[in-house]
């Protein structure tokens, strides 16, 4: 038989061995004491440091969310999906830097706000914070257009607009004001002048080389004519995103022209007219439907008309009284000194019915034959006129005088002065305008005075 070999410990020996194994014991128990379980937390991609629990993330998703609902008025959301958390074991934590944390969760581009965007025909326009805010801009489109004391039977979009509700990022969302003036001008930009002394329409335009239609359209509400020092010229053509098609009830008075009857008398003159009782328009009321876009009239339909008064004629009495002839020789003398600057015929794309004669002002104008003055005073684009007629159908005029020395009804002699020379009326300078007339019919004066054409 084998023999069973025994091992005997003495007392110093156990004690030593359960020392070791304390040792042993204590050092493990270190060692696991020293290693912590922590998340990386990155950011799109940027390493933001380590956190013992996801929640520390969060805590700070929801302060930032709170802050941007604050900023914006509307309710807003981290994306969540760009933060990632990875597992790892060290020894010693590196802390994240919470204000690094926000900045990055804060961009525009990392969280969503919630949104009502206006889109024509199918397109996005802008954004606004809140639903009341966007059903109030497309009032205030229209309103835009609308004029004050008008009967409207509608008013409507000749787009599709339609309004959503989307999650959209930050620098997408519009203030107000910047989304009307948007939509209206095709930007949010305001560029002004401030008119100087001596400005102009033209003369803004020409500085900042627009057009001085795309001016005019652009200022719809101001008169060219009466520019004001320090009204403000915008500077930016509209090019709106909508049109606001109205379609407006009007009733407008209108005149009704009387008609003008003649009574021959031999107590004028040849010529000569006088009136006898006035005439006195009528008027007339029209019921109208007026069509606009974007306050543009595009069409008009006259739907009823009802006379409220109706015209009285006007009697003009027509002299027959043969002018002497002592007064009409029947040739005529030149009507003043100067010089020939223009005659009759075709100028400037249109009929020119007489000739210039240039002198200084105040030169004499003298009748160029003996007759009868039928008329005596300003006629638009002639200024200041006198008409004498000369018996046998035959007429002058004598244009654009500084002042006038004949009233109607005058006769006058050849050569007598009957005004001086001027530029009243649509004149290019000091001038006498001087027609002959047979029939009422411009004839070229050069046929029955002289003048010598440079």
């Amino acid at each position: 038989m084998g023999r069973k070999l025994k091992y005997k410990y003495n007392p110093l020996q156990m004690i030593s061995l359960l020392i070791i194994g304390l040792s042993i014991a204590a050092m493990m128990a270190l060692l696991a004491d020293s290693t912590r379980s922590v998340f990386t937390v990155s950011i799109n991609g940027k390493s933001m440091g380590q956190v013992q629990s996801k929640n520390e993330i969060y805590k700070i998703v929801d302060s930032v969310e709170k802050d941007l609902s604050r900023k914006y008025g509307t309710e807003a959301t981290v994306n969540e999906e760009m933060i990632l958390f990875s597992k790892a074991k060290v020894t010693e934590i590196a802390p994240i830097n919470e204000e690094a944390v926000v900045q990055e969760l804060s961009k525009s581009e990392n969280s969503y706000l919630k949104s009502w965007v206006m889109t024509v025909n199918g397109d996005k326009i802008v954004a606004l914070n809140s639903e009341e805010k966007a059903g109030q801009l497309l009032k205030d489109i229209k309103k835009h257009y609308l004029k004050e004391g008008s009967r409207y039977l509608d008013v409507s979009f000749k787009e599709a607009v339609e309004i959503h509700e989307k999650n959209i990022h930050a620098n997408e969302l519009f203030d107000y004001d910047d989304a009307l003036r948007y939509v209206l001008t095709g930007t949010t930009e305001m560029k002004e002048h401030q008119v100087k002394k001596g400005e102009s329409l033209w003369t803004i335009a020409e500085k900042y080389k627009i057009s001085l239609e795309d001016l005019e359209t652009a200022n719809p509400d101001t008169d060219p004519d009466k520019l004001q020092i320090g009204e403000k010229i915008s500077l930016v053509i509209p090019k709106p995103y909508l049109t606001v098609v109205t379609t407006e009830k009007a009733v407008v008075s209108e005149k009704i022209m009387f008609k003008t009857t003649y009574e021959k008398t031999e107590a004028l003159y040849e010529g000569e007219e006088q009136i006898k009782k006035d005439g006195i328009f009528g008027v007339k009321e029209i019921e109208t439907q007026v069509k606009r876009e974007n306050g543009e009239i595009v069409s008009t339909e006259n739907i009823d008309s009802t006379i409220i008064k109706e015209p009285l004629n006007q009697i003009v009495l027509l002299g027959t009284k043969a002018i002497p002839s002592s007064l009409g020789t029947g040739a005529l003398d030149n009507p003043s000194r100067g010089t020939l600057t223009s005659v009759f015929g075709r100028r400037w794309g249109r009929m020119h019915s007489g000739i210039d004669i240039a002198n200084k002002e105040g030169t004499p104008i003298m009748a160029a034959d003996g007759g009868v003055v039928t008329f005596s005073g300003w006629k638009g684009n002639y200024g200041l006129l006198v008409i004498i007629s000369h018996g046998n159908n035959r007429t002058t005029y004598y244009g654009h005088c500084n002042e006038i020395l004949v009233s109607k009804g005058d006769v006058v002699e050849k050569g007598q002065v009957i005004a001086k020379m001027g530029n009243t009326g649509n004149a290019t300078g000091v001038h006498l305008h001087f027609e002959v007339r047979v029939d009422d019919v411009p004839q070229d004066p050069l046929k029955y005075v002289e003048y010598t054409i440079n």
